[in-house]
Formats: C-alpha cells, structure tokens, sequence
C-alpha cells in the first residue's frame, strides 16, 4: 500500500502516511486545509479537498 489514512473526527483532523523509499511518511492535515492525496490527486482538480469537507459526510 503506497497510502494510507487516519481519519480523527474527535481531533479533527487526517494524517496521511506515503511509503517513500520503504517507509511512510506522515503529513497532517486540519480544518479546512485542503488535503494533498497523490492516490486522489484528480479530485483536488475540480473542487479541493478539505478535512472539514471529509468530516461533514
């Protein structure tokens, strides 16, 4: 798996982990920030998105 997430409602925000070289590397997102997904990167095209945009679902 080259990306994974983690999804906290209560925090309020989404870490996404890439496997870089045989390791994961960990970005966090919060709020509405807008997430940067290399496996989703075709939906930040048209509308970015955001944890709070994740979260309301």
């Amino acid at each position: 798996m080259s990306e994974y997430w983690i999804v906290d409602p209560i925090e309020q925000k989404i870490t996404i982990f890439n496997l870089v070289e045989g390791l994961y590397e960990e970005r966090i997102f919060k709020e509405d920030q807008a997430i940067a997904s290399q496996l989703l990167s075709e939906l930040n095209l048209t509308s970015q998105l955001t944890v709070g945009k994740v979260l309301s679902q």
